[in-house]
């Protein structure tokens, strides 16, 4: 029997016992990875968009063509409850999306290969899966939950499975306009030295500088504070101006903040994640994006940049 194609979520078993602390990461994550799962239909429209994330509330819309569903979930209703989270998440997709599976609904899966515990709790695995796989079983795999939880909107008989697309390499997909790997723990050189502003400078360039065309210029316009640790920094191209007071967790951020001054381009700074440690950034058009997005790439709070005016 062929390996069964999954899409695999990394989360960290401390998340499992921690929910819903995490769902400002967790939830879009999930989301975009569910995303993936649904390009298998080869249908733009079929996806699910994020619409608010707080403390209390999670709101999504499940597009299906011309068709909108807006879901709402309590997080109340979810402490330290993790996994019965993502099963009424998982169902709630499959009740308004099933008919767009050809007989098959997602499941959520759980590794039963290897020996390692907690590595296998730290993993989710999302796939399409036939009524009679939930019933039999998925070789190597456990179902999260239930089955009663997928069984009754899942057909009797089902066609040909849907094909998640296989992911191609960056190289593949043309970047062309990239940054140094970063490992997932890099932060910005901002203390309260007199030579941060260099090295700030330097660091802040070395991203601004893919493009090759770049016109943002900057200046730092002081040392750090010896409290906060904080650095006012202005960023300027043409008319337009932004004024920010970076730390040393700004990293991920620094794209957004470029892109505000983006406003009459077609191209826009990204950060993507070639893997679950480490991250790049990205200078690139609209088609571009839409491939990296297509393929998981794009970081989650990212997804929305050409989208944003």
């Amino acid at each position: 029997m062929p390996e069964k194609q999954t899409i695999r979520f990394f989360h960290g078993d401390a998340v499992k016992k921690e929910f819903p602390d995490h769902h400002e990461w967790f939830v879009p994550e999930l989301i975009k990875h569910l995303n993936s799962v649904l390009a298998a239909i080869n249908d733009p429209s079929c996806r699910i968009v994020l619409k608010t994330n707080d403390e209390a509330l999670l709101e999504i819309e499940l597009s299906d063509g011309l068709t909108r569903h807006t879901e709402r979930m309590l997080y109340d209703d979810y402490i330290d409850r993790l996994d019965g989270f993502i099963v009424d998440f998982v169902k709630m997709v499959n009740t308004r999306l099933i008919h767009r599976f050809n007989g098959y609904g997602i499941v959520p899966l759980l590794s039963t290969a290897g020996a390692n515990e907690s590595f296998n709790k730290s993993c989710l695995y999302l796939a399409f899966a036939s009524r009679q796989e939930v019933l039999n079983s998925i070789p190597g795999y456990s179902v999260l939950g239930d089955a009663d939880n997928y069984l009754p909107l899942f057909p009797d008989k089902a066609k040909d499975i849907p094909q998640i697309p296989v992911r191609l390499t960056l190289e593949e997909l043309n970047l062309r306009y990239q940054s140094d790997l970063y490992d997932g723990r890099h932060y910005l050189p901002v203390y309260a030295d007199k030579e941060a502003p260099k090295w700030l400078r330097e660091e802040l360039e070395k991203v601004l500088n893919i493009n090759p065309g770049n016109t943002i210029q900057l200046n730092i316009k002081s040392p750090a504070d010896p409290v906060s640790n904080r650095m006012r920094v202005v960023f300027t191209a043409g008319p337009f101006q932004t004024v920010e007071h970076l730390d040393k967790w700004n990293f991920y951020e620094l794209g957004m903040m470029f892109n505000k001054l983006l406003r009459d381009k077609e191209e826009k700074y990204c950060l993507l994640r070639p893997d679950d440690d480490n991250f790049i950034y990205a200078y690139c058009d609209r088609s571009q994006f839409e491939l990296f997005k297509k393929y998981d790439y794009v970081e989650v709070h990212y997804l929305n940049i050409f989208d944003e005016r």
